[in-house]
Formats: structure tokens, C-alpha cells, sequence
């Protein structure tokens, strides 16, 4: 088998193994070999599934003894990590409350406890904080008064396009934790002509107040929330944006959620986004229900389904059967284009 079919094979297998709630049955076309498992089982660690991927596939642990070790120990470092991640997010939480600032957890550690059916199958690496954009000034100092400090070498605030949509700090720890201060789930102003998400765009199961200073977010700002990370931010370069999606997709229990992401998608210019990483998700996950989500948020909108081109699916793929896609390259590039010509 050459090095491409290889790794083929094995994000094609991925794909068939990394939702949470499909059993592993029929995932494996072919018996695999030690190093093709030593391969798969790494590549799943690099693109944030490795959990899943080791709870699906534990009967195999008998005939590669070594290389399940190996996996082991990534997974054991990923859950300890992200148990730190998780006390930290919690006292940054705490800081802003007591300076009176809205601020919720974003992406990470909110995914895994809402979307997850285990919290530890999501690893978790920093924290991400949405405070509103008319406090983003109380935050740097609630942050700053607990031990943050700025992060170094980070690109300049502004430009002449506008502002960042985010800042990092660093817990100088031990352990050492980032903190991503976000007043807009938009980065790059360029990006914000077409579309931006603040703070108050989003919906809530409910809101800042004095037995939730955090508030908490609606099943239908999840999923937003996951489309523009997996299409703006990342291009779909790990399976695990696809997999916030699938889950987040599955919380939308009623016409009524699906109404509320039309309705934020609408407030946000973000339904080209939905629209694509949805489609994205069903075409490479195979998975028909996402599909179905997709054409219902659009029939409760006011639009259609975006005509997704067949380039751009491959482009996605090169993105996504990568081990690292790096942030200029042409199939990213290609992606953010169609972003701002279609939204």
C-alpha cells in the first residue's frame, strides 16, 4: 500500500469511527497492520478524536499491546490537561463575575459537558471567553487582576480594516494556561463585512444573573457557534470540528431550535457558514441527518441552501486529510474566498 493510500484508508476509517454514538461495527474494511494502527491511533490524537476513536476500537488492544501504551499515555496527558482547563475557565469566570462583566465559555469545555455523552472524549487545550464588546476594557483588567498577562508576539489589535475579534492571555501557572478573550466569534475584521457574532446576537437558555453570572448558552447558539469555528476560523482542518458539529446538530430537538438558528443565522449574516459546514459534515461524516438539519434551519430561514460547489468539498478534504493544513495554503485560501464572495 503507498504512504497516500495509507492515509486514505485511515482518515476514510476516521471518518466511520468518530461519532460518539455509532457503534464500531463495520467502520474497519480490513484487518489492519501495527504500524498502520500505531498511524491511525496518532493521527486521531492530532486532529482531537483519539478518545473516541480508543473507546470504539478496545477490542483491538490485545494484538497491539505497545502501541495502545503509547496511545494511552496521549490520552491520559489530553484528560489531565483539560481538567486543568477546565478548573481555570471556571476561576477566570469567577473574576469576571466579580468585576460584574457578562462572560460565558465558548467552544472547548462548554462542548464537551453539553454536547459530549463523556466529557473527557473532547479534549480540551485553553479557554475561550465571549465577554460583550462594551466591557472587553473590564475583562483585560478582571483577567489581569487575577495573574493573566498579555500573550507575546500576538498580531496588532487593530487595523485599518478594524479590530481584532480576539486576545490572548497566558496564566503563568504552573500549569500554564491560555485564555482567549473573545468580544466577537469573528476574528478578522475583514470577515466582519460579511459576517459577525457579539455577545448579545446570541440566544440563552439563560442569562447573566446572580445564581449564573456565566449565563448559559441555547442549543441553537452551539451550533452556530460550531459552524463558524469549523468555517472561519479553521477551514475544517481536524475531524473534531466535524464532530461539534454532528453533536451539536443532534441537540436541535424541535422545529422551535431549528427556528432559533435561522434567526441568529439572519441577526449574524452567518447562514452561508451553517449552510457549508453542515453540508461539509454530512458529506465526509456520511451522515444523511445532518443534511436534513441543514434544509430545515434553511426552510425556516428566509433563504435556501447555498449551492455548495464540488471544488470547494475538495478543498475541504485536502483540509481535512491532513495532518497539519497550513493557514495560507490554497485549499484555506480558496475556502475564506467563497466565504466572503457567497455571504
Amino acid at each position: 500500500m503507498s504512504l497516500q493510500r495509507r492515509d486514505d484508508w485511515i482518515y476514510q476509517t476516521l471518518c466511520r469511527l468518530v461519532d460518539p454514538l455509532k457503534p464500531a461495527e463495520g467502520a474497519i474494511s480490513t484487518q489492519p497492520s501495527r504500524s498502520l494502527m500505531r498511524r491511525l491511533l496518532a493521527i486521531a490524537r492530532v486532529h482531537g478524536v483519539l478518545g473516541i476513536v480508543v473507546e470504539k476500537l478496545h477490542d483491538l488492544k490485545p494484538k497491539f499491546p505497545d502501541v495502545w501504551e503509547v496511545s494511552q499515555r496521549s490520552l491520559h496527558a489530553q484528560v489531565a490537561q483539560s481538567i486543568r482547563v477546565r478548573r481555570h475557565g471556571q476561576k477566570a469566570l469567577a473574576s469576571l463575575s466579580a468585576a460584574n462583566v457578562p462572560a460565558v465559555l465558548l467552544k472547548g469545555v462548554d462542548f464537551a459537558d453539553a454536547l459530549y455523552p463523556n466529557a473527557h472524549l473532547k479534549p480540551t487545550f485553553d479557554v475561550d471567553v465571549l465577554v460583550p464588546r462594551d466591557r472587553w476594557d473590564d475583562a483585560i483588567i478582571a483577567l489581569e487582576n487575577c495573574g493573566h498577562v498579555e500573550k507575546m508576539n500576538q498580531a496588532p489589535m487593530a487595523y485599518a480594516a478594524g479590530l481584532l475579534g480576539e486576545r490572548s492571555w497566558i496564566y503563568p501557572g504552573p500549569p500554564v494556561i491560555e485564555v482567549d478573550l473573545h468580544w466577537n466569534l469573528i476574528d478578522l475584521p475583514s470577515y466582519r463585512k460579511q459576517a459577525s457574532i457579539e455577545y448579545r446576537d446570541l440566544e440563552w437558555l439563560e442569562g447573566p444573573n446572580s445564581t449564573c453570572p456565566a449565563g448559559r448558552l441555547s442549543p441553537a447558539s452551539r451550533l452556530v457557534i460550531a459552524a463558524v469555528h469549523a468555517t472561519y476560523h479553521h477551514q475544517f482542518e481536524t475531524l473534531r470540528l466535524l464532530v461539534d458539529l454532528l453533536q451539536a446538530a443532534r441537540r436541535l430537538v424541535d422545529a422551535a431550535e431549528i427556528t432559533k438558528v435561522a434567526e441568529i443565522a439572519d441577526r449574524t449574516h452567518t447562514r452561508v457558514a451553517i449552510d457549508m459546514s453542515l453540508g461539509v459534515a454530512a458529506r465526509f461524516l456520511e451522515d444523511p441527518a445532518l443534511e436534513t438539519v441543514r434544509h430545515r434551519i434553511a426552510r425556516s430561514g428566509t433563504w435556501k441552501p447555498v449551492a455548495i460547489p464540488e471544488p470547494l468539498y475538495d478543498d475541504a478534504r485536502r483540509n481535512l486529510f491532513a495532518i497539519h493544513s497550513p493557514l495560507k495554503s490554497p485549499s484555506r485560501l480558496r475556502v475564506r474566498q467563497w466565504l466572503r464572495d457567497v455571504s
